[in-house]
């Protein structure tokens, strides 16, 4: 486990720069504004809208009154309408949240167009406030034993790319759970949805004590994906549905698939929707990746991603651009075999161990850390 920790008395909240630029409509003058000196009315109103540790920390690292004004991250981690322990298909667990985020270093002195490229970090909060890293692929706590495991912000941009929901089970017993919580705007309540069993489709709202399906005639389905706002399911055959928010029932979104694999993974990328279909049974990996055109609802064999590439990981999917990360491979397709972390490239058809794109252990020399001090830690 480590800590984040931010030093700074100016500026590090909401955004990487030290002042805020305020332009006059009378003048049309630009003018420098400490985050310190926004009234004091608008304090609480900002720090409610922070959801993630990392923001929370560099709200309250701005100055005392500014710490005063909202809690610190261990006292309001909290899912929307969720406890922690939740009531799940297979008895009472954890529900724990991970974040993936983009770690770059930081240099104040550098403009804020000026690219770099970063690493790949997954961290998940616990209670008491601290945070763990994960592999973001096989989602299994990271130990490159750090001393002293205080992370400074100072020296570090970090990005927030997604998020991801994990349930506390027994792995060897309930394998491929996939979990997402989704605000349903028509109940106006927060709602937990998830395939598992290997293929049932259910839900639960808070409060409840079992898990209701949402087909109770086929348990096939594979995958679940919120996109565009609104949740979709693909099934074994590749036909993907949407849930209607009002009756909660699958309406059919496009066309079977039919693809031969055994398995179909929903990605999103650069606003289209992709099914990855998974053929691993006893023969080498193969992978083929489809993208459905909505407009024709049909679907289209993609050969090539460009400089993108897709990560299934243990409890989301995501695409990233290669630019943007160290030791990747664009035209790529990043996933979990056996708790190792590979990669199948769509150009040659094989399949490798992955070079994961973390940073190496040498990277957190002590010169990028500062001594553990209580007031400012998370």
């Amino acid at each position: 486990m480590f800590r984040l920790i931010s030093v700074s008395c100016v500026g590090i909240v909401l955004c990487q720069c030290c002042n805020l630029q305020v332009k006059s409509t009378m003048t049309e003058k630009v003018k420098s504004l400490k985050w310190s000196d926004l009234p004091k009315e608008l304090w609480p109103v900002i720090g409610k809208r922070l959801e993630s540790a990392v923001d929370i920390l560099r709200f309250r690292s701005v100055c005392k009154p500014w710490r005063s004004a909202i809690p610190p991250s261990n006292s309001r981690i909290s899912f929307p309408g969720f406890p922690r322990k939740v009531t799940t298909p297979f008895g009472k667990r954890l529900l724990s949240q991970a974040t993936i985020f983009r770690l770059e270093f930081y240099d104040c002195t550098e403009s804020p167009t000026v690219y770099s490229k970063g690493w790949l970090i997954a961290v998940n909060e616990f209670g008491s406030g601290q945070l763990r890293l994960l592999n973001p692929f096989t989602n299994r706590p990271l130990d490159f034993q750090i001393s002293p495991k205080v992370l400074d912000l100072m020296n570090f941009r970090i990005i927030e790319l997604t998020k991801a929901y994990h349930l506390d089970y027994h792995y060897r017993y309930h394998k491929n759970i996939k979990t997402i919580l989704f605000p349903n705007s028509a109940s106006k309540k927060t709602m937990m949805f998830a395939v598992y069993k290997e293929g049932k489709l259910g839900f639960s709202t808070t409060g409840d004590e079992k898990w209701t399906l949402l087909d109770d005639k086929n348990f096939y389905y594979d995958d679940i994906i919120v996109y565009k706002e609104q949740l979709y399911v693909v099934d074994k055959g590749g036909t993907i549905s949407w849930v209607d928010p009002n009756s909660l029932k699958l309406v059919q979104f496009s066309p079977p698939l039919c693809g031969v694999g055994k398995k179909k993974q929903l990605v999103v990328s650069c606003g289209s929707l992709y099914v990855v279909d998974f053929h691993d049974d006893g023969e080498p990996i193969n992978m083929k990746v489809y993208r459905l055109d909505e407009e024709w609802g049909t679907w289209e064999d993609v050969k090539h991603l460009g400089n993108r590439l897709f990560v299934l990981g243990k409890d989301c999917n995501f695409s990233l651009s290669a630019r943007d990360f160290y030791d990747c491979e664009e035209n790529c397709i990043y996933f979990c075999d056996e708790d190792r972390a590979c990669v199948f490239s769509l150009a040659t058809s094989k399949f490798k161990s992955a070079k994961v794109f973390w940073p190496s252990p040498t990277l957190f020399h002590s010169k990028y850390f500062s001594s553990a001090q209580d007031d400012v830690l998370l």
